[in-house]
């Protein structure tokens, strides 16, 4: 009997002894891959979200020039209103992203591994940059909301035009470097899922 219980004991030692060598050897080697994968995915959910929430803003506003010019006003406006509450929402969830990609990105993870989350760093700050851009379209809305003198208009949809291309110019880049941060995980076969 105890014969048996000292051997319990002893079984139970060496595994204490196993788990913490293992703990201790993790830390002496620096590798954090597990915590950075851990603030990679924190950031991706926020950017599914994120893309969610931008369906749902989308279906808003391609019924909006329709109640712009059905002219009511209050309800258009109360559209213009949630959107840049939507758009509030979606910088300060961006934000956290990348400041999850950047944390990351300063733990002990390989050479390649950290490029990549530099890379999804500046992507994401990229798309923040494209909402940020894209916020100033509500400004123009209400103009037109506003005053729906066809002058009024005119100058909106200049300005609009103008705006769309710095956008698709923005998230082109933004799309750029998502390909390269994506090269980087088939060519180093690079565990980010």
């Amino acid at each position: 009997m105890k014969k048996q219980i000292f051997k319990n004991l002893s079984l139970l030692f060496l595994i204490l002894v196993l788990g913490s060598s293992c703990s201790f050897l993790k830390r002496l080697t620096g590798d954090e891959t597990h915590e950075a994968k851990k603030l990679l995915i924190s950031a991706r959910g926020r950017m599914e979200a994120i893309v969610q929430a931008d369906r749902q803003s989308g279906q808003k506003m391609s019924k909006l020039m329709q109640i712009i010019s059905s002219g009511d006003k209050a309800q258009a406006q109360a559209i213009v209103t949630e959107q840049r509450a939507s758009v509030k929402n979606t910088l300060e969830s961006l934000q956290q992203a990348i400041d999850d990609l950047k944390k990351a990105s300063q733990l002990k993870v390989s050479e390649h591994y950290k490029e990549f989350l530099e890379l999804k760093a500046q992507e994401y700050q990229k798309r923040s940059d494209g909402y940020a851009e894209g916020n100033k379209s509500l400004d123009e809305l209400e103009k037109v909301i506003v005053d729906q003198n066809p002058e009024a208009i005119r100058t909106s949809q200049e300005k609009s035009r103008e705006l769309r291309a710095v956008l698709t110019k923005i998230f082109k880049e933004a799309g750029e470097l998502e390909g390269k941060a994506e090269d980087l995980v088939q060519k180093y076969k690079l565990d980010v899922q």
